[in-house]
């Protein structure tokens, strides 16, 4: 009797049993694996947001979407019109190469003094 249980072969039965679980795998739904997301809903469109360019020269001179600021009451006049309006503009401050830090310090002070929010630093194209 010991002889007969010897000689039983198990490996077409684990065979069989590895073919049931791959194929329990591959038919198992994908939407146990979904994480849920709770997104905002999109709002009305809006007018989209201006972008104002301030360069700076490399002699201090200022320049607002081009136009030259003859004084710096001429710049403030532009950036509370600026901070007032709804949405507020992308500021966008190109200083020269050759300018000053302290140029573009002042300039970026100015700036936050009018509770600006929207402010990029960007550099001149060659």
């Amino acid at each position: 009797m010991r002889a007969s249980i010897a000689d039983l072969n198990a490996t077409p039965l684990i065979d069989v049993l590895l073919v049931l679980l791959i194929l329990l795998i591959l038919t198992l739904p994908r939407k146990t694996h979904e994480t849920r997301l709770d997104l905002p809903a999109a709002g009305p469109a809006g007018k989209a947001a201006e972008i104002v360019r301030i360069e700076l020269d490399a002699d201090g001179a200022l320049y607002w979407n081009g136009s030259l600021a003859h004084s710096e009451r001429e710049l403030d006049g532009w950036l509370l019109r600026a901070a007032r309006s709804e949405p507020q503009p992308l500021i966008q401050v190109v200083p020269d190469r050759r300018v000053r830090y302290e140029h573009v310090l002042q300039l970026l002070a100015r700036v936050q003094r009018r509770q600006i929010e929207r402010l990029t630093i960007a550099s001149l194209q060659e």
